[in-house]
């Protein structure tokens, strides 16, 4: 998988997220809801932090 820095992604779209206290990186759908970001995991199993 490649993967490029951009300021923003759109609704729905993959993106990695750093979680700096955990070294540890996610890939979950973004959706915007008003000024909210939700990041929702694929698989269910598997839940962000």
């Amino acid at each position: 998988m490649i993967v490029r820095q951009q300021p923003n992604c759109e609704n729905g779209q993959i993106a990695v997220v750093l979680w700096s206290d955990v070294f540890e990186a996610q890939l979950p759908r973004v959706y915007r809801r008003g000024t909210m970001v939700v990041l929702r995991a694929d698989n269910e199993a598997n839940p962000l932090r």
